[in-house]
């Protein structure tokens, strides 16, 4: 982002958080977040895959996202990927709660595997780090099929996307990540 736009951010924190008075509405915030990022990787998803949502011109270039380009939506998807893992392992959601937070987490891995951008996997893996070096062993253990999940989804479009036979199963050479 540029200076103003970061600058921009800071001060909208800045004003925002003072005005917090409980934690549900910085639960209704990072549910948004979370929930407007992972719409924004399946319009890229169906973008990268040439399905367009809309009939005008600006929606059927080759690379559409919400964000503008495919290398913001990656940034973001690995974002709402760390925060959605992270919030699925809460131990007081209910199970169904949990399941929507590892559909959002295996929606956002899919756009990191699919653009296969070095940066990408090296963000995810220092965020998935950061997260589980965060939180309580127990509490990882508690929902171990999510987990289990993750990893073996990620490990699954790693090895597709670098196994030599395979990878030209999902890639599209001539995708733009910027236009």
């Amino acid at each position: 982002p540029s200076l103003l736009g970061s600058t921009s951010l800071v001060l909208f924190y800045y004003l925002i958080s003072s005005g917090i008075e409980n934690s549900r509405i910085i639960k209704i915030t990072v549910n948004t977040l979370v929930g407007a990022i992972t719409l924004n990787t399946l319009i890229t998803i169906l973008s990268y895959f040439g399905l367009y949502i809309g009939t005008a011109s600006f929606m059927r270039i080759p690379n559409f996202t919400l964000t503008g380009s495919s290398t913001t939506s990656l940034l973001l998807a690995v974002l709402a990927t760390i925060i959605s893992a992270s919030l699925m392992f809460n131990n007081k959601l209910k199970i169904n709660v949990k399941a929507l937070y590892l559909v959002s987490t295996l929606v956002n891995i899919v756009l990191i595997g699919l653009l296969n951008v070095w940066f990408g996997w090296a963000l995810l893996i220092i965020g998935a780090v950061l997260m589980v070096t965060m939180l309580k062993p127990e509490t990882i253990g508690q929902f171990k099929l999510g987990l289990f999940t993750i990893v073996l989804f990620a490990g699954l479009l790693g090895a597709i996307n670098n196994i030599p036979q395979t990878k030209n199963l999902l890639s599209r050479p001539g995708y733009p990540l910027e236009i």
